[in-house]
């Protein structure tokens, strides 16, 4: 992990790709991991097309929507993010991944992070 992040206490989530249909994910494909950061309540996204990460938080007004954000500001507590890059949400249907929307990057299917930790 870089930008003095700690590798203590950090939960692995899956990240794929696939199909939503009547809340199941259909096709999923492994599109990469995301590491969840309980002290600053964020994640640090890497999907396995891009050499860098992205960051998602928490709307400060929505248990449900997320801001996906390009640049974390190194060496501040707590932490602090900029570039607003897209959004995510709680998939309605499955309740059990965000969807992560990047326009600017037009991937042909979105990806979708897990909400549970993997084992």
């Amino acid at each position: 992990m870089t930008d003095n992040e700690t590798t203590v206490s950090l939960q692995k989530h899956e990240v794929i790709t696939g199909i939503l249909v009547d809340g199941r994910i259909e096709r999923p494909f492994w599109a990469g991991e995301a590491f969840y950061f309980p002290e600053d309540d964020y994640f640090k996204l890497h999907l396995s097309i891009f050499p860098f990460p992205y960051y998602i938080t928490r709307n400060k007004d929505s248990d449900r929507i997320y801001t996906v954000w390009a640049q974390k500001v190194k060496d501040v507590t707590p932490a602090l993010f900029r570039r607003p890059v897209g959004k995510a949400r709680v998939a309605d249907t499955t309740k059990t991944y965000l969807e992560v929307e990047i326009p600017l990057i037009n991937l042909r299917a979105n990806p979708f992070l897990c909400l549970f930790p993997m084992k």
